[in-house]
C-alpha cells in the first residue's frame, strides 16, 4: 500500500484519510467476473496503487496523544458482480481503536442496524511528520460479524489487507 494517501480520481491529492486494499482475491473476483465492477462515489476515490481512500469527515472523537477513539471517513465503494447478482458496499466507514486494538464498522444498508464491524483492526506503530499522524499497515481480520455479506467465502479471522490512515495530530 502506498505511503502517501492520494487520489487519481477527480479530487486533488489529499493529505488524511483511510486507504484500503479490501481484499486482493476479492477484487480479482470481482473485477474478473461477467458484468464486475468496482465503483467509488461521495468522498471515497481510487488510489495509484489500486487501494480505495476515503476522507476524513471527523475525528473530534479521537485522542491523539492516547490513540484511542473513532475516526469517522465519509464516502462509498460498490462492488456489483454477474451484471448486479452479487452486491457488496461499503459505506462511511468508522475507525475505532482502544488499548487492545480496534475494529473498522461500515453502513450495509440503510437505518440505524445498518452499521457493523467489517474487520478487526491490529494497528501498527504510528509515524508522526509535522501536523499529521499516519498508520502505514495496520492489520486486518475479518469480523465474524461480516461474514455473510462476502457470502460465507471468507472465514473469521481471515487476514483482509492492511489499512494506511492518516490523521492530524
Amino acid at each position: 500500500m502506498s505511503e502517501t494517501i492520494a487520489s487519481t480520481g477527480e479530487s486533488p491529492s489529499i493529505g488524511t484519510g483511510l486507504a484500503w486494499g479490501v481484499k486482493d482475491s476479492f477484487l480479482r473476483y470481482i473485477t474478473t467476473m461477467p458484468g464486475g465492477s468496482a465503483t467509488t462515489s461521495g468522498d471515497a476515490t481510487t488510489t495509484r496503487d489500486g487501494s480505495f481512500y476515503f476522507a476524513t469527515a471527523d475525528q473530534s472523537g479521537f485522542d491523539t496523544t492516547a490513540l484511542t477513539g473513532t475516526i469517522k471517513f465519509s464516502g462509498r465503494i460498490n462492488f456489483v458482480g454477474h451484471f448486479g447478482a452479487l452486491s457488496v458496499s461499503l459505506v462511511d466507514p468508522w475507525l475505532i481503536l482502544d488499548s487492545e486494538g480496534g475494529s473498522l464498522s461500515v453502513e450495509w444498508g440503510t437505518g440505524p442496524e445498518s452499521r457493523s464491524e467489517i474487520v478487526r483492526v491490529i494497528p501498527d506503530a504510528p509515524v508522526a511528520a509535522g501536523s499529521v499522524l499516519a498508520w502505514r499497515a495496520a492489520e486486518t481480520f475479518l469480523s465474524p460479524l461480516a461474514v455473510a455479506q462476502f457470502n460465507s467465502v471468507y472465514r473469521a479471522g481471515e487476514p483482509f489487507a492492511p489499512l494506511a490512515i492518516r490523521v492530524l495530530r
